[in-house]
C-alpha cells in the first residue's frame, strides 16, 4: 500500500500493509522484517500514509491520528 525508498539506498526501503503493518528491507526486499510502534488505541488508516525525509532519509513519517516519527539513522528508533 504505502511505501519510500531512501533517497541514498535504493536497497533501503518501506513499505505498509492494511491497518498500519510497517516493513522494512535493506537489501531490496530480498528479505523484510516488521518495524511498527504500538499504535494503541489510535485508530488506524486502511492505506497507510507515509513520507521520508527527501535530503537525508533520517526519518520516516507515519500517520494515524497522530504523526509518528522514526529515526532510521539512529538504530530504528521511534
Amino acid at each position: 500500500m504505502g511505501c519510500a525508498w531512501s533517497p541514498s539506498n535504493p536497497n533501503i526501503a518501506f513499505g505498509s500493509a492494511q491497518n498500519n503493518g510497517l516493513y522494512r528491507t535493506t537489501n531490496g526486499w530480498a528479505s523484510q522484517s516488521s518495524f511498527g510502534p504500538n499504535w494503541g488505541s489510535d485508530p488506524k488508516p486502511f492505506v497507510t500514509k507515509m513520507a521520508i525525509e527527501p535530503q537525508a532519509s533520517a526519518a520516516l513519517y507515519v500517520g494515524t491520528n497522530h504523526l509518528g516519527r522514526y529515526n532510521t539513522t539512529e538504530g530504528g528508533t521511534w
